[in-house]
């Protein structure tokens, strides 16, 4: 990706929105968002700040200089084939009945709503066959 443009929609499919829906959650117009994409306009510091205020585990390094992984934290791609050495489902459970993964960074998409004060209400796997098994905390 030679361009912020090009990285910026990366990092807005990346997140499963469409630009209106970007624009919205970074409180900018959509059609600012347009003009950056198309390459009409160049992104100004306080539309490059929004993005980083709303999104803190994007990497500046990689959205404006286009060097390194999109999110803080994230594995480099030899890195990310060696944490995912063996698949979720031959992961043997531990003492608890608790599955291990590898950490993977997560994007809060809310605003102003601390992790702390939130608690899990269901958990839901998803087989490859189709199959499913939801675990409630109710």
């Amino acid at each position: 990706m030679n361009n912020l443009s090009d990285r910026l929609q990366s990092f807005i499919k990346y997140l499963g929105l469409n630009n209106t829906r970007f624009a919205a959650e970074i409180n900018v117009q959509r059609s600012g968002i347009s003009h950056i994409l198309s390459g009409r306009n160049k992104p100004g510091l306080d539309f490059v700040y929004k993005i980083f205020d709303t999104y803190p585990d994007l990497s500046p390094d990689w959205l404006i200089m286009g060097r390194g992984e999109m999110l803080k934290g994230a594995p480099a791609a030899n890195e990310a084939e060696e944490l995912n050495e063996s698949p979720a489902e031959e992961k043997a459970p531990d003492a608890q009945g608790i599955l291990s993964f590898p950490e993977k960074p997560i994007i809060s998409q809310e605003k102003g709503i601390s992790r702390a004060k939130k608690s899990v209400k269901e958990v839901v796997i998803l087989y490859k066959d189709g199959s499913f098994q939801i675990y409630s905390n109710e």
